[in-house]
């Protein structure tokens, strides 16, 4: 359980600064109506609130509270498909800036 909270975090911060860079270059849209709307408010809001969250998986590490129910596991193999999918779809749009 715990590196699948270690690799949340990271895959967490890379997606808020991937999503950022798309939005400022306006080759991606923020799907996420709560993350679009707080994106609109200010980009560093947005930034904020991404890192809140590895941040509060990071001290649930650090400070060895990590839940190990079967609904925890889940949802957090869950989310690290969904990442995994949002990552693939970010390499897709870089790629096609970059070239």
């Amino acid at each position: 359980m715990k590196y699948a909270f270690i690799l949340l975090a990271v895959v967490n911060v890379f997606d808020a600064f991937l999503t950022v860079a798309g939005l400022q270059l306006h080759v991606i849209s923020e799907a996420n109506p709560i993350m679009k709307w707080l994106y609109e408010v200010h980009p560093l809001i947005f930034i904020g609130f991404k890192l809140s969250f590895s941040l509060f998986l990071y001290m649930f590490i650090q400070f060895k509270c990590l839940p190990a129910t079967n609904a925890v596991k889940f949802v957090s193999y869950i989310a690290l498909i969904a990442y995994a999918i949002v990552l693939f779809m970010h390499a897709i749009w870089l790629k096609g800036i970059l070239i």
